[in-house]
């Protein structure tokens, strides 16, 4: 039996973000798609990470999760703790956040900190952002097809 590909999912919108929807129902028909994003919406925290706050878990459903935390927090605490993934995630996606992340807003871009936290764990991983009001459904299916085809590249060895 073929297991199909994992994916963690997140963002720094929030849980409820459109972009985050969108991106989730793009993936779901090939892949296992976990959703770990924050409570609330995160945008610009950068990488910060979460050393003296609680960091509260909510489940809303089959594979749905929120931290009330930043969004390196979500990422962090999916691939650590026990209960919220079946196994390591194949892939990392973070987005489709609600505008750019161009030039240096990379740096203090959360969705991109969500990806980089996969990444700095030893996981492969892309952010994915799109301009104010852009083609939500034309990313997400754009989205897709480059996350198909980072799943099928070979692995190095």
């Amino acid at each position: 039996m073929t297991l199909r590909p994992l994916i963690l999912a997140s963002n720094d919108d929030g849980v409820d973000a459109a972009g985050l929807r969108a991106l989730h129902d793009a993936l779901a028909p090939f892949a296992d798609v976990f959703v770990v994003a924050p409570e609330h919406e995160q945008s610009a925290r950068s990488h910060a990470i979460s050393l003296h706050t609680t960091l509260r878990h909510h489940h809303y459903g089959d594979r749905w999760h929120s931290i009330e935390g930043t969004p390196a927090d979500c990422v962090y605490v999916a691939l650590y703790r026990q209960d919220l993934l079946p196994r390591p995630p194949d892939l990392v996606v973070s987005g489709i956040n609600h505008g750019a992340n161009l030039a240096t807003d990379v740096h203090y871009s959360g969705t991109v900190a969500a990806a980089r936290e996969g990444a700095l764990r030893g996981f492969d991983a892309i952010a994915f952002s799109l301009l104010p009001g852009g083609d939500m459904a034309g990313a997400a299916s754009i989205a897709a097809t480059i996350v198909q085809r980072v799943l099928a590249a070979p692995k190095d060895a």
